[in-house]
């Protein structure tokens, strides 16, 4: 599960880009949030056609299970962890946002559970950066990758 969680983050974002890099205003950062929020309860309800919609059609996602290239490629991928595997976000937080021009980069943090050893469930934390491109008026995910919080 720790693959997958993170990605989404990035979304469709309707926000006008500037032509120079900046970190996210306040504003920039609230709205990312709320499509983080959103797209947490797209992953939470399975709705995974949602999801890939929020890629670009030649996305990447990297994960430590391994890497996934496509929208098509990264639905089945959310197909097997949200249905197959019961993943569940609880929480998927914004913590930096910087927009140049037609890309954006964000990263965050990210928790909730999943299929365990032995067929429990285990809880997954930690950390994502991902890649945005505005195409059509829209920000989306052109590459994601996530990295769990491994106990010390």
């Amino acid at each position: 599960m720790n693959a997958h969680l993170p990605v989404g983050v990035l979304l469709l974002l309707a926000t006008t880009g500037g032509a120079q890099t900046r970190p996210a205003s306040a504003d920039f950062k609230a709205e990312i949030q709320k499509l983080a929020d959103d797209w947490r309860q797209a992953f939470n309800a399975k709705d995974v056609d949602k999801l890939a919609s929020m890629f670009t059609t030649d996305a990447d996602l990297l994960a430590p299970r391994g890497d996934v290239r496509g929208r098509a490629a990264i639905c089945d991928e959310y197909r097997k962890v949200t249905a197959e595997e019961g993943a569940k976000l609880s929480a998927l937080t914004v913590t930096r946002a910087v927009r140049s021009g037609s890309f954006a980069y964000i990263t965050g943090t990210y928790a909730g559970t999943g299929p365990g050893p032995g067929g429990g469930t285990q809880s997954d934390t930690g950390h994502f950066v991902s890649v945005l491109k505005r195409i059509g008026g829209k920000w989306l995910i052109a590459a994601t990758a996530s990295v769990p919080l491994v106990e010390k």
